[in-house]
């Protein structure tokens, strides 16, 4: 009896968490990515190294070749794959403080040029770098 109980409760939790983790851009009317996992997001052929990074975007970009916005789950975490260039130019010039913490780093050890990568600085780092590039 405790067993289906707390079978029908590890359900009822699944359902939950993923309705309320997984639906983020179709409540924003954002088409989403197909293959999303629970808890692995689309992430888990990354995850177990069965596709490379660049692959996973190259495929998400393709299914969608006329889709402005297409949004994805970095794990349980909703990320944006913004294709319209209007949208962004606005991004990376006027509204760019709410956009400068992309996700992604890049440790300087390890990487010395990618870590200088506009697209991977932050805050102060970003702007200096910008400066550099900006006519």
């Amino acid at each position: 009896m405790w067993l289906y109980i707390a079978l029908a409760l590890i359900a009822l939790l699944y359902y939950v968490f993923k309705s309320l983790k997984y639906d983020h851009w179709e409540k924003k009317g954002v088409p989403t990515a197909s293959r999303n996992e629970w808890f692995f997001g689309h992430f888990k052929p990354i995850i177990l190294v069965k596709k490379h990074l660049i692959e996973f975007y190259e495929a998400m970009y393709k299914e969608f070749p006329d889709a402005p916005l297409i949004g994805y789950y970095m794990m349980c975490v909703p990320a944006l794959m913004v294709k319209d260039m209007d949208i962004i130019k606005t991004i990376l010039i006027s509204e760019f403080s709410s956009f400068n913490s992309n996700g992604f780093t890049v440790d300087k050890n390890a990487d010395p040029i990618a870590a200088t990568h506009p697209f991977v600085l932050k805050g102060e780092e970003w702007k200096s770098a910008r400066a550099q590039v900006t006519p």
